[in-house]
This record gives structure tokens, sequence and C-alpha cells, in this order.
């Protein structure tokens, strides 16, 4: 038995990614390969980092972003509504949230 992508769902990730890619790349300072598969985007939400493979560095670790990346992020995080990992680790970093010692 193969694998077969729902093509429903590859519709709808294309249409999220093609919404939010210049922000992403932009404001927020994410590389192309974080977003260009949902697997990846979903690895970077659960785990604050992405591309990191036997010894070599992450291709993007959040700890690694700039004050205003983390800003424009961690908004848009807030704003999709989600409770993910990386938006805990924003909203501590920036002092805000439920999140906040």
């Amino acid at each position: 038995m193969s694998y077969r992508r729902d093509k429903q769902k590859s519709l709808e990730w294309s249409r999220w990614v093609d919404a939010h890619r210049e922000l992403l790349l932009l404001s927020c300072g994410l590389p192309t390969s974080v977003f260009e598969e949902q697997q990846n985007w979903f690895h970077f939400l659960d785990h604050g980092f992405y591309g990191e493979r036997r010894g070599q560095p992450a291709v993007i670790d959040v700890d690694g972003l700039s004050d205003q990346q983390a800003e424009a992020l961690c908004s848009f995080l807030e704003r999709q509504g989600d409770e993910v990992y990386v938006l805990g680790l924003l909203q501590s970093r920036l002092g805000r949230g439920r999140y906040v010692c």
C-alpha cells in the first residue's frame, strides 16, 4: 500500500502558506524550509527549532530570533489561537501571557 497525500489538505496548506509567507519570512525571520511542509511547521511549533540533524545545528531555533522577530512570531501565533510549545517560549521571553514567571 502506498502513501497518498490528501489533496484537499495539501491545497489548504498551500493557501495558508501563501497567506502568511511574507510575514513569516520577513517579519519573523523564518526560513522557507520551516513552513514548506506542514510537518516541518508542526515540528517547529512543538519543539522550538527545526532542522537539527545528527550533530548539525538547527536551521532555525526560537532562541536565536531577534527581539523584533520574536515579537512578530508571538503576535502571529497568538492571533492563530493555538496553544503550542513555541508560543509559551515566546510569551515567557517577552514577559506576557500565562507563561510569565
